[in-house]
């Protein structure tokens, strides 16, 4: 991409968006229970449709993060790289807060009465998800640094690779539910998994294993997992990623220095 990742990164998150909202209000239906039935599982699927309508494009975005650091650091040098990939990572993470709070709402006929916004375990989870995509750009530029002059001609199909693979780790987290089937050591060492499991595990939580949640009063009483552990591995993975390959980009490669200035002529930035 030719361009500079701001000018085409958030247009591109708010595009896809807003086209995943309609396959996150079926999901349930797809990949849980095509035909809900009694109190307990229409709950299930009200909470769950609701949650997806909510975090559309969220998930997405982290990748796009990851992406805009790569291609920040073939363009700057580290250090710019790296305070731009942070303003960008902060609109990317805006526009995903945002789209799902405008386009979330549109299927409230199927949510009931559940209200994702007041619900503690959906502010904790979103809050997380959010707190990542910086740590996602910063792990884009340390990995861009690193890769640069062998990133540069394969861009496009490295791109074609990486997404498909990332959309694989994203369905198996989206694939757990409140019994959460697979290994939890995946959720420390792939950002991709823990991250679409804290969605999936705060919407599908209610399990016969786990019970449902329980009203006392106004009060909810929450029980199971609700993708607690997988938002906290989120965070960590996502954290070691960012600074140990920025570590490694500052101490392995050589950093760029901007040519001196003809006499006379601004400073050029560094591309």
């Amino acid at each position: 991409m030719r361009r500079h990742p701001a000018v085409w990164a958030v247009p591109l998150l708010a595009l896809v968006a807003t086209v995943a909202w309609v396959c996150n209000g079926s999901f349930y239906d797809m990949t849980v229970n095509s035909d809900p039935q009694g109190d307990f599982q229409l709950d299930e699927w009200k909470r769950a449709t609701a949650i997806f309508h909510h975090t559309t494009g969220l998930l997405y975005g982290q990748l796009l993060a990851l992406i805009v650091g790569a291609v920040l650091a073939v363009r700057h040098s580290w250090a710019v790289a790296l305070a731009l990939a942070g303003l960008l990572a902060g609109a990317l993470a805006a526009t995903a807060f945002f789209a799902g709070q405008l386009l979330g709402p549109l299927g409230a006929a199927n949510h009931g009465d559940y209200l994702p916004m007041g619900d503690p375990v959906f502010i904790r989870m979103l809050v997380r998800e959010l707190v990542a995509y910086p740590l996602y750009a910063f792990s884009g530029v340390g990995l861009g640094v690193l890769t640069r002059n062998w990133l540069v001609p394969r861009a496009g199909p490295l791109i074609a690779l990486v997404v498909p693979l990332w959309t694989v780790g994203t369905l198996v987290g989206l694939f757990q539910d409140g019994d959460s089937d697979a290994p939890h050591w995946l959720y420390w060492v792939a950002p991709p998994i823990a991250a679409a499991a804290a969605v999936s595990m705060s919407a599908l939580s209610m399990s016969e294993r786990f019970g449902p949640v329980l009203s006392e009063g106004s009060e909810l009483v929450l029980s199971g997992d609700w993708g607690n552990e997988a938002s906290i591995a989120l965070l960590a993975n996502a954290t070691v990623y960012a600074v140990v390959l920025n570590l490694l980009a500052v101490t392995v490669v050589p950093q760029r220095r901007a040519p001196e200035p003809a006499p006379g002529q601004p400073a050029p930035d560094t591309q």
